[in-house]
């Protein structure tokens, strides 16, 4: 008998206690269950108690039955190694899916603090730009003020060029520009 048919000979608990996933107990069971309703199967010690807690609180009948020490066959030496074979390596996996979800968690935590590093650093960035924002519209508004002063001071610098032919010499008003202010008769 191989190692898969000495677990189908022995038989494994069907009820479905409350999980999330609906899945049957599956351990080793030690009575047949019968629902007055023909819902049968095998249970587990442990599930007995909920079966017959389910039963009451719907008030339906459940019945159980011993099972036969005749129905499980004792397991062969050949089939014990298998199972216990099965079992060495069930548990390396483990040590491995372990040693892997450690892993996996230790990368997540070296990761997350590089997120609030970098986190960390952008805020700095973003109040810097806000800062040199701040300072170039700052800056942008003085050279306005200065351009604006610039244009008069230009403005008055003409005006004074226009004027400087005649300073220290007399003139008419004709050479300024002025209409002549003698009186024709």
């Amino acid at each position: 008998m191989s190692a898969a048919a000495a677990l189908a000979a022995i038989a494994l608990c069907t009820f479905k206690p409350h999980t999330k996933k609906g899945e049957p107990c599956n351990e080793p069971a030690s009575h047949r269950f019968r629902w007055d309703y023909g819902d049968e199967g095998h249970a587990c010690p442990e599930c007995i108690p909920l079966m017959q807690q389910a039963a009451k609180n719907i008030k339906r009948s459940v019945t159980f039955s011993r099972l036969e020490e005749g129905q499980q066959e004792p397991v062969t030496l050949h089939e014990r190694t298998h199972l216990i074979a099965a079992k060495l390596s069930a548990e390396e996996e483990l040590k491995q899916v372990t040693l892997r979800g450690q892993q996996l968690y230790q990368a997540n935590v070296s990761l997350t603090q590089q997120v609030q590093t970098l986190v960390m650093q952008k805020r700095e960035v973003d109040a810097e730009l806000a800062r040199t924002l701040q300072q170039r519209d700052e800056t942008a508004e003085r050279l306005s003020v200065r351009e604006t002063e610039l244009a008069e001071v230009i403005g008055e610098r003409d005006r004074l060029q226009v004027l400087v032919p005649f300073v220290g010499k007399p003139t008419t008003p004709e050479e300024r520009g002025l209409p002549s202010s003698t009186v024709d008769g």
